[in-house]
């Protein structure tokens, strides 16, 4: 009689965790390894594809969105997860005609050197070149190559937080001709205060460039006045004559240098950039 009941309630166990793997949702991304000869080590890409890339033959727009290890998945270093894989399901399913996502991995030991242009005040950074040469030389020419892109520059956008949007703000100057489309999510411009604004009052950035913008009054210390900076720079690009139609800074009370706010943003910069 014990064995039977063991038996069973094995049997159970095992119906039990196949219907769990069943109800698992298949992973929305792939993984690949490229090598960075301009920064001198490999990189750990994740690729997103639209829900219906299998099914159709058409060209989609790409994004490039720095900080991959949390943008589709939780990281031992974050609590939390941006969900982009996830929301650009959801979006599709709204009626949105999709993008790639690029995510490129970053090591958090090299961030701010890959990010920034320039040193800073603290003698840091400064190999953001070399990371924006990745981008362009090696790894959008492999995607151009080997996905269905719609490889211009009006369709080729760049994303990234912190110092990530401090990249897509030097992005959009060093390789105006790749990228016409940014999103800053909290960007950490005070990590290269000086030349982000003379950058932006020489008219480096294009006037065709379409730039979004998040950042939260609750990024604020008496270090770093992250909404402060976001709103100089913006007085800056629209002291320009550029289309005002083509910048959207938004300002929230509740926001924070959280990964939780930039995911509630990311839909409305998926809206303003793409639809």
């Amino acid at each position: 009689m014990v064995y039977r009941i063991r038996l069973v309630i094995a049997l159970l166990c095992f119906t039990l965790l196949l219907s769990c793997k069943e109800d698992e949702d298949p992973k929305l991304y792939s993984v690949f390894d490229i090598d960075s000869p301009q920064l001198g080590v490999t990189k750990t890409i994740w690729l997103y594809l639209p829900g219906d890339y299998s099914q159709s033959k058409k060209s989609y727009p790409v994004i490039y969105f720095s900080d991959a290890q949390w943008i589709f998945e939780t990281n031992p270093n974050y609590s939390q997860e941006m969900h982009v894989d996830e929301m650009m399901r959801d979006l599709e399913r709204e009626g949105f005609d999709g993008a790639i996502v690029v995510g490129i991995e970053s090591d958090e030991g090299t961030r701010h050197e890959d990010f920034s242009l320039f040193w800073n005040k603290n003698h840091l950074g400064g190999n953001g070149q070399a990371y924006l040469d990745f981008l362009t030389q090696t790894l959008k020419p492999k995607i151009d190559a080997e996905y269905r892109t719609q490889s211009d520059r009006e369709n080729t956008c760049i994303m990234g937080a912190s110092l990530g949007g401090l990249a897509c703000f030097y992005a959009l100057t060093e390789y105006p001709d790749v990228f016409g489309k940014a999103a800053l999510f909290s960007a950490a411009l005070h990590f290269n205060a000086d030349s982000v604004f003379s950058k932006a009052a020489r008219g480096e950035v294009r006037l065709d460039a379409k730039i979004f913008a998040v950042v939260g009054e609750q990024e604020f210390t008496h270090l770093v006045n992250f909404p402060e900076d976001n709103q100089r720079l913006f007085d800056i690009l629209k002291s320009k004559s550029r289309p005002p139609e083509n910048l959207l800074l938004k300002i929230d009370a509740d926001g924070e240098h959280k990964i939780w706010y930039w995911q509630r943003e990311f839909p409305g910069a998926i809206q303003f950039l793409f639809q």
